[in-house]
Parts: structure tokens; C-alpha cells; sequence
């Protein structure tokens, strides 16, 4: 008897991303299925946030192989960060050398973001207090370098261009997906203090939420009581918005709709219920997820328009609907769904789960490559064979679907209640 497709799917997800399993942690794509040409070599490499969003997408799924990744990634990233805190993009396997930018030289900001984020979830998840204190410093280390990029002092990172896993793509100052990942580690860094008793804990939340009321300001700028514009942006104002936008500058913002940042906001608590709502009804009614599984952005830039840079034809990634230009994106399909799922639109949901199956199933070699991206209009796979976080996110949400995880994205940890645990188990 054949399995159901959802089955057959998950149990070849598994497969997936066990090719990517490696010594030093979760490569980004198989090495053994992919041509690496010399510019894509550095997909044989750990990657800071590859590697962080992968493991957290595994914590809740009860295969000890994968938790053992997730750890050595942890490892192998920590021992290389740079002397100021900054965490590296990745970390080449044939000499297990670090690097810490991407084209052009600009540093990797989300890199050390993810590492804190993955810690910590790590540390919760297992209960290792061992490790939690062995890697703590380098979280601290990581979060001191992140604070030192507030330099105007209201709480949100300022962000050089290209510098998040939207390495090749024009967006820099305040930048969204950057900014509730910082909302996001500040949380967990405060979580991982109270975890091992140590002070500070308080402060980090504080300063969280202090992210989440600029975020609220900056890029949804709208007085919630009475959902009228508040003008808070340079240029002018968007009237009532429907999205959070996705980039703000001290005399500019772009209007563009990063979709998975706004996901990743309404799936950890930035946002209030309308809000989410709204952001669905928005996706949902563009049909970013038609064909499948859904675009990173909409809507693509184009030639010609005001954000349009030439390096955006680089190794001919970003033309419009390619790649960060509006590519279709298994790992934010699983998001997607389990943000469907979250709001109760649970045929919606399972639609969109179908979809991601087939999107997962499609390759161009063979079927099953759980490929990294697909084109935004054709739904055809693009990109390398194997993601680990194509497959990771595929896991999640099954799992999710099937009560076996959260839907969350990142859900509520509490440290002094996890610590009073152990030391109650300990005596």
C-alpha cells in the first residue's frame, strides 16, 4: 500500500536533509548532488543562518541525527567568530575556513542574529545547561556587535546594503526581516540569561520591546486605535497599510512587501490578530503562492525602476521572479502554511501544504530535490538540489499540521522557569 502524499513526502524530507548532514553541522544544499562550480562553492560551507533555521526547524522532530547537526553547526560557527562579536556567513568545509561577507565584502548582519536565535532554541530544547554555559559568551559577544549598529540610539539596527540572506538585493538602513530578528534575539538572549541565573535578562526584554513599538512605528506606521495614517515615514505616507513595509531610511522607505518578513512578524508575536489578518488577505489576494509555493517579495523590481541596480543581473539570479527578485521559495512556503494554519484558514492551509508537496516533489534531475527556489511565474525549480532548509521546513510543517510541533515560529521560552526544572530534577 502506498503512502499518503504528505507521508511520502515527509519521509523523503527526511532523506533530504540528511544529505546535508555533515561533521561540521547542516551544509546549505548536498554537496553530493550538486555541481559546485567555483561561484557556488560556497554552498559546501556551514551557514550561519542556513544552518540556524534548519536546526530550528528540527528541535521538535525526535531525530537524534539531526539534533547532532544542529549542535556541531553551533559548534563549528562559534569557533570562529570574530574577535568583535560578529558571527561568519559561513564556514567553508574543504579547509574550515571562516567568511564573514558575500559579494561586494559587506558583512553579514543576520548571521549573528540566527546564531543567538539557534542557541538559545537549541539549549531550550535539549535542557543542556552545559552547553548553554559553554556558548553563552559567544551569544553575548554576538548581541554587544548587534547593538553597536544602533548607532542613533532608538533601538533599530541600521543595515548596511546586502547584508542579510538577501546578500544580493537592494535594501539597507532599517530593514524589516533584520529588525524583527533583532526584536527576536534580544528575547531569546534574555531568556538564555535567566536560564543560567545570570543578570541582564530584564534589560534584554525591555529593550525588545522597545524594538517592537519602532517596528510598529516605522513600518506600519498607522495609529492602531483608529487605523489612520500617522505620516511617520520621510517621504510621505502609505494611508491605511496592509502589509508591513519592507525598508525605511531617514527620507525614503519602499513600499515592496517582503512576505516573508511579514510572516516571520505575525508567527512570533510582533503583531496583533488584525493585523495578521489583514497581511493574509493581502498575500492571499495577489496569489503569491500561485503556482507554488510562494515569492519572497512582491511585487519584483524591474529595470528602470528606482531601486533597480545593475548587480542585480550577477550570475542572472535576480531578473524578475528569479531568486530574491521574486522567486518562489519552498522554506517560506512551509511558513506560509503554518501561518494559514495559526489563523484558522485550515483549508487554505491544507491547499497550500498540497502545493508545497509538489513544489518539493519537482526537481530537475529526478523528483524529490527539494530545490532552493523556483521560478515566480513558472512554479519550475531554479536552483540547487537538496536545501537543507527546503527540507527542514517541509518537516516543521508537517509536524505542526499533525500536532507533533508549534505552528509558532519562535515560541515562548522561559529560562527561570526551565532552570527551577532542572535544579528540582538535580536534587
Amino acid at each position: 500500500m502506498s503512502m499518503p502524499p504528505h507521508q511520502e513526502a515527509y519521509e523523503r524530507a527526511l532523506d533530504s536533509l540528511r544529505r546535508n548532514v555533515h561533521p561540521m553541522g547542516f551544509t546549505a544544499a548536498s554537496i553530493r548532488d550538486n555541481e559546485l562550480t567555483e561561484t557556488a562553492e560556497n554552498y559546501a560551507a556551514i551557514w550561519a543562518r542556513d544552518s540556524m533555521i534548519t536546526s530550528l526547524w528540527v528541535l521538535e522532530s525526535g531525530e537524534a541525527d539531526l539534533l547532532e547537526a544542529a549542535r556541531k553547526s553551533i559548534e563549528t560557527l562559534a569557533a570562529h567568530q570574530a574577535p568583535a562579536g560578529q558571527m561568519p556567513a559561513h564556514v567553508l568545509i574543504h579547509d574550515n575556513s571562516p567568511e564573514f561577507s558575500g559579494l561586494g565584502g559587506i558583512a553579514s548582519v543576520d548571521s549573528s542574529l540566527w546564531f543567538v536565535i539557534g542557541l538559545t532554541r537549541y539549549v531550550f530544547a535539549t535542557g543542556d545547561l552545559e552547553f548553554a554555559g559553554r556558548y553563552a559568551p559567544a551569544a553575548a559577544l554576538a548581541i554587544r556587535w548587534l547593538k553597536a549598529h544602533d548607532s542613533t540610539g532608538d533601538g533599530l539596527l541600521e543595515i548596511p546594503e546586502s547584508s542579510d540572506w538577501m546578500d544580493l538585493f537592494p535594501r539597507s538602513y532599517n530593514v524589516l526581516y533584520d529588525e524583527v530578528l533583532w526584536h527576536q534575539a534580544l528575547v531569546d538572549h534574555g531568556a538564555l540569561l535567566d536560564l543560567l541565573g545570570q543578570s541582564g535578562g530584564d534589560e534584554e526584554r525591555w529593550h525588545a520591546a522597545r524594538v517592537r513599538e519602532r517596528i510598529l512605528e516605522v513600518f506600519w506606521p498607522v495609529d492602531p486605535t483608529t487605523d489612520t495614517a500617522k505620516g511617520a515615514l520621510g517621504r510621505s505616507f502609505i494611508g491605511t497599510p496592509q502589509y508591513l513595509v519592507s525598508e525605511a531610511k531617514p527620507f525614503d522607505f519602499s513600499w515592496r512587501c517582503d512576505i516573508y518578513a511579514n510572516l516571520l512578524a505575525g508567527l512570533n508575536g510582533l503583531l496583533e490578530d488584525w493585523q495578521k489578518e489583514r497581511i493574509f488577505q493581502f498575500i492571499w489576494g495577489i496569489g503569491a503562492d500561485d503556482p507554488h509555493p510562494i515569492r519572497n517579495i512582491y511585487p519584483p523590481v524591474y529595470p528602470g525602476d528606482d531601486d533597480w541596480r545593475d548587480y542585480l543581473v550577477v550570475n542572472f539570479l535576480n531578473l524578475p521572479h528569479h531568486y530574491h527578485n521574486g522567486g518562489a521559495w519552498p522554506f517560506i512556503g512551509g511558513i506560509w502554511v503554518r501561518f494559514l494554519h495559526q489563523l484558522g484558514h485550515e483549508e487554505l492551509a491544507f491547499d497550500a501544504m498540497a502545493r508545497l508537496t509538489e513544489s518539493n516533489r519537482l526537481g530537475v534531475r529526478q523528483e524529490w530535490e527539494f530545490n532552493e527556489w523556483m521560478h515566480g511565474r513558472s512554479g519550475r525549480p531554479m536552483g540547487k538540489a537538496h536545501q537543507a532548509w527546503s527540507a527542514a521546513s517541509y518537516i516543521k510543517t508537517y509536524n505542526a499540521l499533525h500536532g507533533r510541533a508549534t505552528t509558532e515560529e519562535f515560541q515562548h521560552l522561559d529560562g527561570v522557569a526551565l532552570r527551577a526544572a532542572s535544579e528540582q530534577q538535580a536534587g
